[in-house]
């Protein structure tokens, strides 16, 4: 799928762990296809979500292969669905090693968080970036998430590499600034592919410029955020508010005890057994229990009341 293709949800794939924190891929393919079952047809692979930093880069290299081929790459062109591979990881050469192998595995596209710990210069990120850029082969995302890597996107920076990079080709803005999203939007005359990455306040970004956006949440319920999609682009803006609002009443249960390990739990509840989580993430305790069912009975509810089913 070619990148200007993924204007639409894109699910944050969760990678399931077995007990003994190894990666389960019969749970990964379990989990794939209940999320298209949703509607969801492009996955962000070992994000923060998916846990790719607390992975090996073989590890991370056999889960883009294992989503790859449960998507259907083996066929000649390219994928009916769209893959873009986060390649982050503290060494250089690890993050371009697994870029290559991205390109090989056929996904569409790769994307990287800032240079991670050391006090760098904004001209050090600058040339970080400019270094990928010269170097792989696919269409490159640079992933703005200010809250976790410490550093924001400057948009001078971004408009320069715009500039200077066909192959810099979009945005996951996780951040609740959707004015700094709409500023992105604008560069190159609107050439950068801009994904929300703040679930609920996907209306707000869509509303701002956004082509879609990036959840973790998506992998639970993105058959909701579908649907605020379709009714926004056709303009039934306040049918889109309420789908908004009636899919926060999940989103804010699920932040309640960490929003990773909540979502697999309530997917295990739905009869989607997504495995556990790997450290530093804990087990959620007894005590989350009764809040992950009610999160469950207000998913159910509401997609009663659309008419659809948990897939």
């Amino acid at each position: 799928m070619h990148i200007t293709e993924m204007n639409q949800i894109m699910a944050a794939l969760i990678t399931p762990f077995d007990d003994a924190g190894r990666v389960d891929f019969a749970r990964l393919g379990h989990v794939l296809r209940y999320e298209l079952s949703l509607g969801i047809r492009c996955f962000y692979v070992c994000g923060t979500t998916g846990e790719g930093l607390s992975m090996s880069a073989e590890e991370r290299k056999a889960v883009v292969e294992a989503v790859v081929q449960e998507l259907g790459s083996q066929r000649q062109g390219r994928l009916a669905y769209g893959v873009i591979v986060n390649i982050s990881h503290m060494e250089f050469g690890v993050s371009l090693d697994l870029a290559r192998h991205a390109a090989h595995a056929r996904a569409d596209a790769v994307s990287t968080l800032p240079p991670l710990f050391y006090p760098v210069s904004a001209r050090e990120v600058e040339m970080y970036y400019r270094r990928f850029l010269d170097e792989i082969e696919l269409p490159l995302t640079i992933y703005n998430i200010p809250m976790l890597s410490g550093r924001a996107l400057d948009e001078a920076m971004a408009a320069r590499l715009a500039a200077d990079y066909p192959n810099f080709a979009g945005i996951k803005h996780s951040s609740e600034d959707t004015f700094v999203l709409n500023r992105f939007k604008q560069i190159d005359n609107g050439r950068l592919m801009v994904w929300s990455g703040r679930d609920a306040y996907y209306l707000g970004g869509l509303a701002m410029g956004a082509d879609g956006a990036i959840g973790n949440s998506f992998n639970l319920m993105g058959d909701l955020f579908v649907r605020i999609t379709q009714l926004y682009r056709a303009n039934k803006v306040a049918e889109a508010l309420d789908m908004q609002r009636q899919a926060n009443e999940v989103h804010r249960r699920l932040q309640v005890w960490g929003g990773t390990q909540s979502v697999k739990r309530c997917l295990k509840l739905l009869g989607v057994d997504a495995g556990g989580c790997r450290l530093p993430y804990q087990p959620l305790p007894a005590e989350a229990e009764p809040l992950m069912r009610e999160t469950v009975q207000i998913l159910r509810q509401i997609r009663d009341r659309l008419g659809t089913t948990d897939g």
